[in-house]
């Protein structure tokens, strides 16, 4: 009688046995596919500052004759010609926002120095 039990039930059981794993499984992939797309996004963010801060700081050495709009112009197109090269899309405006941070982290230490050397 138990045994009959048993053999009814085996089906059922082998049923639930592989919807869990089959869930299991896919909770995992989708786990994947969140975290693969977080981290492609913060290295792509990572990337675009660090080349817009390339960028800047190229502009502001070599094109010193150049007012700030130029060194802008010159540093935009470093910063997209370089992120081109990365295959890295971005819009125009982040790649203005990076320069921007770029600029203003510039300043801030340079005002830092000036300050400094007043004291002094």
């Amino acid at each position: 009688m138990l045994e009959n039990i048993m053999d009814a039930m085996q089906p059922i059981v082998t049923t639930i046995v592989q919807d869990l794993i089959t869930f299991i499984v896919l909770g995992l992939l989708i786990g994947y596919g969140l975290l693969k797309t977080k981290i492609l996004s913060f290295i792509k963010n990572e990337m675009l500052h660090r080349i817009a801060s390339e960028g800047f700081a190229i502009a502001e050495t070599n094109f010193k004759e150049l007012g700030s709009n130029g060194k802008y112009d010159e540093a935009f197109k470093y910063t997209s010609n370089k992120l081109g090269q990365f295959h890295i899309k971005v819009s125009e405006d982040e790649i203005k926002a990076a320069i921007e941070r770029a600029c203003l982290e510039y300043n801030t230490k340079k005002k830092v120095v000036i300050e400094k050397n007043k004291a002094s």
